[in-house]
């Protein structure tokens, strides 16, 4: 899946059943006919599936402890539901409490460069940034009134360009530091500057000498602020393997738009010689 893509993160419970279905099946059906998951609430998952363009479900609802990815597939398939094939994965395992879930979800997004998503829940799910936390009432579950207004949600998520984990980090701390006041909030942007200052030298900024790379800042300070980001400079280490390391000034601008949380600008300038690169 691409990371554009919108991913949708599926409880079952209170999502595709309800209280009062459950119910039924409990006292009106035979036991082994029962049926775990709502055809009307089936409808409106693929209903909303089709609308929304959701590429990918994972699964972090508490079904994941005790079934595969396969027997989840079959089950749904079983029950109508025609989109099994995009169903492919599931959440680590975790307490099954709104806070476990939501931390799990949190982890996925991150390991997986998730910039688009949904979640389905009948939890108070944490708010998770690039993504849109739906909780269904548990005695209706998913119904089909509630898709258009979702589907509208899903498609004004914005496509965001690739970003790094450490820069969703620069994102945040600097949104920290333009819109709020906590203890030391340069700090904070700081050590998230530094980070990802670090990953960025490391992969994409070749040394001036065959085989050398940086690692590292022996020193920042932001120096500019404005109402959308800020200039640090600061000095990176240049290292070759052999005594000759030696400290690069380097300068940083960094912007982002604090309405949708997207890093707009990170601009790295070494000067190894004097001069700019």
């Amino acid at each position: 899946m691409s990371n554009d893509s919108l991913a949708l993160f599926l409880d079952i419970d209170g999502v595709l059943n309800s209280a009062p279905f459950l119910r039924h099946q409990r006292n009106h059906v035979p036991e082994d006919e029962h049926c775990l998951c709502a055809p009307e609430n089936l409808r409106a998952l693929e209903r909303l599936c089709d609308e929304a363009e959701v590429k990918s479900i994972v699964v972090s609802s508490s079904w994941r402890t005790d079934r595969s990815i396969e027997e989840l597939r079959f089950l749904l398939a079983k029950k109508g539901f025609s989109m099994q094939g995009r169903i492919d994965r599931a959440t680590e395992e975790a307490p099954d409490t709104a806070e476990g879930r939501t931390e799990a979800i949190k982890a996925y997004v991150e390991l997986h460069e998730v910039q688009r998503f949904l979640v389905l829940d009948d939890f108070h799910i944490a708010e998770v940034r690039n993504g849109i936390v739906i909780r269904c009432d548990p005695s209706r579950g998913l119904t089909d009134s509630q898709v258009p207004g979702i589907v509208k949600q899903c498609l004004a998520l914005p496509v965001l360009p690739y970003v790094t984990r450490r820069e969703h980090a620069v994102v945040d701390a600097l949104v920290n530091l333009l819109g709020t006041h906590d203890d030391d909030p340069e700090a904070h942007l700081l050590n998230a500057l530094l980070d990802a200052l670090e990953w960025h030298l490391r992969h994409e900024w070749p040394g001036s000498r065959p085989g050398a790379s940086y690692d590292g800042a022996a020193r920042a300070e932001i120096v500019e602020r404005s109402d959308r980001g800020a200039v640090v400079t600061g000095m990176a280490w240049e290292l070759d393997g052999s005594k000759e390391d030696r400290p690069v000034p380097f300068t940083l601008s960094v912007e982002a738009d604090v309405a949708t949380r997207r890093l707009t600008t990170f601009d790295i300038h070494l000067d190894r010689e004097g001069n700019d690169v």
